[in-house]
């Protein structure tokens, strides 16, 4: 199969902006705050669009992966457990070492210090520009 690097480029740029919206969202990197440059708020605010661009381009590269195939119930079938053995195992693992680790690090999730990420604390406005 063809790979679109650019797409996956993309994706992955994509997949990253999310990951900082969500560590500013949650006040994580207040530490850095005085370090980046006053256009981050605005940048980093408007990341949930990511999540939509991530989906739109994960949809076509899947409507490309199946382009030629006659989708039919078997075809689906063998095509849903593909992708269930290749993400899953990532995604469980993943689960499994954050529930191991979150005892000894009760200080990272804002909702465990004290503060949420809805409080004065966090600088950014999930849902409107300041």
């Amino acid at each position: 199969m063809r790979r679109f690097a650019f797409v996956d480029g993309m994706r992955g740029l994509v997949a990253v902006w999310i990951v900082v919206f969500h560590a500013f969202a949650g006040g994580h990197f207040t530490h850095l705050e005085a370090w980046l440059p006053s256009w981050r708020d605005r940048f980093v605010m408007i990341a949930p669009v990511g999540v939509t661009v991530f989906f739109v381009l994960s949809g076509f590269v899947i409507a490309y992966a199946v382009r030629e195939r006659r989708f039919d119930v078997a075809y689906g079938s063998r095509f849903l457990m593909r992708r269930l053995l290749r993400l899953g195992p990532p995604y469980w693992v993943s689960l499994l070492l954050a529930v191991a680790v979150a005892p000894w690090l009760p200080d990272l999730h804002p909702t465990t210090a004290g503060s949420s990420p809805t409080s004065s604390t966090c600088r950014i406005s999930c849902t409107s520009p300041r």
